[in-house]
This record gives structure tokens, sequence and C-alpha cells, in this order.
């Protein structure tokens, strides 16, 4: 298979666009469609913290905004948070490291047991509540906090075309419609939000793969071992992976036309202060900080936000963010 833009040898092949592209034209093809993405959403000068997991999608976000700075004027850094799941998360954490060093790029690193004085797993399990969603609101709350501390203008995730197609449509079958705006879109800063950036939103899970693998970028091969393959969004990844192996395309054009149907509404409205943490929340004390005391006691909540404080003061130290 050869490359149908230079005649060298090809290591994909995009059926939707009808060509092959060797590692440089498939880079030069994904900045493109990223740069489109997000062009206009970032404003020149400012930073953009990139949440990197240790998965190949977030390492291929955090290359390709690197390979976007100077074109569009913005600087990157990056965050990770260390779930403290035995094996998989040091590999997270090594991976994400040599990544930061790969990428010259800072990068602050939140240690769970370090920070609350117990890992994940342990957290849920104190709090009673189940493991997924326990990750969820801690890393969401983890990674806002970061950004905002770091002063960053957006915080990008590593959303692909199939996670953000996959979650639309099961917010559609549940009837949360107006779910599907969280993924649907960028967002801009509001109320102690920082916005979120979804540069792979138009990049396939194959296509960001394909990319981490030819310009040889450190991730973990291996998925989270408490990962639910029997949840709707995984079925909802199959049923439009069926139709796209008949239809090439077809998730790229569902994404485009839903995003131009969804309501987006501001995401900050109604939000206060929690009267714990001072961070945005819609009660009066935030889901982070009602879990971390049942778990851990209380003033756990505050001792938390000075350690994250201190870890973006140690990785930003001496930065400066600067129109390039």
């Amino acid at each position: 298979m050869r490359c149908s833009r230079c005649g060298a040898k090809a290591v994909i092949r995009l059926r939707y666009a009808r060509m092959a592209l060797c590692p440089d034209h498939l880079e030069e093809y994904l900045l493109r469609r990223v740069e489109r993405v997000i062009e206009g959403w970032v404003p020149r000068g400012s930073l953009v913290l990139v949440a990197v997991s240790g998965g190949k999608d977030s390492a291929s976000t955090a290359s390709i905004l690197k390979l976007l700075e100077g074109r569009l004027g913005f600087s990157t850094a990056l965050v990770h948070v260390d779930l403290g799941i035995d094996g998989y998360s040091r590999d997270c954490r090594r991976a994400v490291e040599e990544l930061a060093h790969r990428l010259d790029r800072p990068l602050i690193t939140v240690d769970l047991a370090e920070a609350l004085g117990h890992s994940l797993p342990e957290l849920a399990r104190l709090a009673r509540r189940p493991l997924c969603s326990t990750c969820g609101l801690v890393k969401r709350y983890t990674l806002n906090l970061a950004a905002s501390l770091a002063g960053a203008s957006r915080l990008a995730t590593g959303h692909n075309l199939d996670d953000v197609a996959a979650y639309a449509l099961k917010a559609f079958l549940a009837g949360g419609e107006q779910e599907a705006y969280k993924l649907l879109t960028h967002t801009e800063s509001v109320g102690g939000l920082v916005g979120r950036l979804r540069p792979l939103m138009e990049v396939s899970e194959r296509e960001a793969l394909v990319y981490a693998l030819s310009r040889g970028l450190p991730f973990n091969h291996e998925e989270c071992p408490y990962v639910n393959r029997d949840g709707i969004e995984f079925r909802a990844k199959e049923f439009l992976g069926l139709i796209e192996e008949r239809r090439p395309g077809f998730k790229l054009s569902f994404l485009r036309r839903l995003r131009g149907r969804v309501e987006v509404k501001a995401e900050g409205e109604g939000l206060r202060r929690c009267s714990a943490c001072g961070m945005p929340t819609s009660t009066e004390v935030c889901a982070f900080c009602r879990l971390v005391e049942r778990a851990c006691g209380e003033g756990v909540a505050g001792r938390f936000r000075r350690y994250v404080e201190e870890a973006v003061e140690r990785a930003l130290r001496g930065a400066r963010w600067e129109a390039i």
C-alpha cells in the first residue's frame, strides 16, 4: 500500500476519504483536521492544559496541539491524575512522564494516594460508591481545579470521534438530548469552570492509534482493568462501528449533523461556589468535597486543594505563556 500523496509506504488507508497515507502525510492530514476543529476556540497567547491519561488518544492530542502552538499562538502543558490502580496506573504514569519529556512540556501530576491518603479503588470502597462513577467525579474535579489554578484558558481532553459519537447516541437513546452538548461542542470558561477543548472530535480512534504508533509516542497499550464493556456506551460504539464498516464516513457525518442540531446551553448556568473548597457547584457543598469527607474525614478537601496548588506551582514555575 502506497501513500496517495507521495508514493511512500503508507501506514493507514482512509476508506471514507479514498486515500492511503504515510506517517508524514497522516500527521499533516490530522493537523489540518484538528486545526479546523479548534480554530477560534483558544485565545492567542493563552495556556491550554492537556489532560493526559497515559493512553493513545491523549498522547496524540498532546503531540498534535504542540505542533499547532506556533500556528495558532497558544502554549501547552500537561496534567495527569495518578489513580493508584495497581500496575495500570504505574504504567500510565511512566508513559506520561516520557511523553512530557519527549514533547518538552511541563507536567502537573496529581497522585491521589499522596493527596488523599487513598487510591481510587480505596476511595470508592470507603465512600460506598461505584468505582467508575467515583473515577469520573474525581478526575473532572481534579482536572478543572488544576486548569483553574494554572490560569489555563482551556482544558483539552483526548475524546475522539468514536467516543463522542457513541456518547451522543447513548444520550439520545436515553432521552437526554441536552446532555449531548457536553461532548458535541467545545465550551467557554464560565463560573469557575475552565472551558473544554476536544481536539480529536473529528479524528477516529483508529487514526489516533496509527498516528501514535507511527510517531513512536509513549502510551500504555493496556486498558483500565475496571472498564465496563457491557455498558450502553460500548454497545453504541459497536453499533456505530458496524454501520461505519458498510458506510465509510458515517460516524463523521452523523456527528456533524448532530452538532448542527444540539441546543447549546451555558455550562456554568446556575452555579455558585462550594462552601468547602470554593470551586463551582450547583449545591452548597460540591460532590467532590462530600465524597472525600465521607471517605477520608473533614478537612481533606482543603488539603487536597493545597496539594494541587503546590503541584501546579512546581510544574509551571518560571513558565511564561505569551503569544507566539
